[in-house]
């Protein structure tokens, strides 16, 4: 990947050795180097990495909300179920005692006598 920021290395080496000839070698070897490295055009490459870090955390971030709309949602429904569950046995305990008084005009009538229509 390429970097957005310049990278410098640097890198040294001292050697002197006996019996090398002073003319050819001067008897050993002396080395620095200093390197400054920088990619100053990759064809774009470098933007698009960065352009899909930025997409990617947007994603997360709107994955996020996502998951806590749902989680609202799913309580607004799992609250509304509740209250109708709630209206829907106020109901069933009206129409039992409804009944309950049906049953018991059911009940005093067959305990007449029957009327003998004749």
């Amino acid at each position: 990947m390429p970097r957005s920021i310049p990278s410098v290395s640097g890198a040294g080496d001292y050697t002197q050795s006996p019996g090398y000839d002073q003319v050819i070698t001067n008897r050993g070897q002396t080395l620095g180097q200093l390197v400054l490295d920088y990619t100053a055009f990759d064809g774009g490459r470098r933007n698009a990495q960065v352009r899909a870090a930025r997409y990617a955390a947007e994603a997360a971030t709107l994955g996020v909300a996502a998951a806590r709309a749902q989680i609202v949602f799913d309580a607004t429904v799992a609250y509304f179920d509740l209250l109708r569950a709630r209206g829907q046995e106020r109901t069933l305990d009206a129409d039992l005692s409804r009944l309950g008084g049906y049953a018991k005009i059911v009940e005093a009538l067959e305990t007449q006598r029957p009327c003998d229509p004749q």
